[in-house]
């Protein structure tokens, strides 16, 4: 086999390699997108936290879906899908529907008190996943460490 030939398998499977990357990382970043904002919806209705609080974990609960939605998930699925924006809303909204599916599913099995116990470490694995470094999450972290 000749030396162009091996360099042009070589750039094959590196491309697929890269194709292949952020259809599992967009997987993730939409499993942390369910998560925080299944926790964001349930912050309200708690007594484990003041108002003041409550505000404060829901702002930095709410920057990082943001992060999220504008720094990830869109660049990523636009990438996937060659900048066809009619695919992309498409597939935000079969996400939507999932997570609204997810939702259900986890306010049937956990209460107020497994919230900020259970899920304050997923939400750290995913900010870190996703190196998201906003300080308006650490400051909602830090709250929901206190409880």
């Amino acid at each position: 086999m000749s030396n162009n030939k091996i360099i042009l398998l070589f750039a094959l499977l590196c491309s697929s390699i890269t194709i292949a990357a952020p259809t599992s990382s967009l997987n993730e970043m939409y499993s942390c997108h369910g998560l925080v904002t299944f926790v964001d919806s349930k912050i309200l209705g708690t007594k484990t936290y003041s108002n003041k609080e409550k505000a404060v974990i829901r702002r930095g609960l709410s920057s990082y879906l943001t992060h999220l939605d504008d720094k990830l998930i869109t660049p990523q699925l636009m990438t996937l899908y060659s900048g066809n924006v009619s695919q992309v809303n498409l597939m935000k909204q079969i996400f939507e529907r999932q997570q609204k599916n997810f939702s259900k599913h986890l306010n049937a099995r956990y209460s107020e008190k497994k919230i900020a116990r259970d899920y304050l470490s997923a939400i750290q694995e995913c900010e870190r996943k996703t190196e998201s470094r906003s300080s308006f999450l650490q400051q909602a972290i830090s709250i929901m460490e206190k409880h």
